[in-house]
């Protein structure tokens, strides 16, 4: 079974999130070692290579959208607005918000 964990973050945090891909590799060498069928697929928006006509935040938010797990990490910047407006047609702040908004509507 894949479980795939969704880091959602600005880049001011990328330390951070290398450490949450090394965990998720460690978890999965552990899990390997005692013959569990489970394996963690860690996800990122920088795996995405872009396309012409729609936005970036569009384009992350449609390829990556099948995980299971939603990890935000915030620290000093929130991101760039994304050109995408809320439900109460607010825009984004950062595309982390909207990734944030799209994980709690599932």
């Amino acid at each position: 079974m894949e479980i795939q964990v969704f880091v959602s973050c600005p880049s001011d945090v990328n330390k951070e999130k290398l450490k949450v891909k090394t965990i998720c590799d460690r978890v999965n060498s552990n899990l390997l070692q005692i013959g569990c069928d489970v394996y963690l697929i860690y996800r990122d928006f920088k795996e995405i290579i872009g396309e012409i006509g729609k936005r970036p935040q569009q384009i992350i938010n449609e390829r990556i959208n099948g995980y299971d797990i939603y990890l935000g990490i915030l620290f000093m910047r929130f991101g760039t607005p994304t050109g995408a407006f809320n439900n109460f047609q607010e825009p984004f702040q950062a595309g982390t918000e909207e990734e944030y908004e799209i994980a709690c509507e599932k």
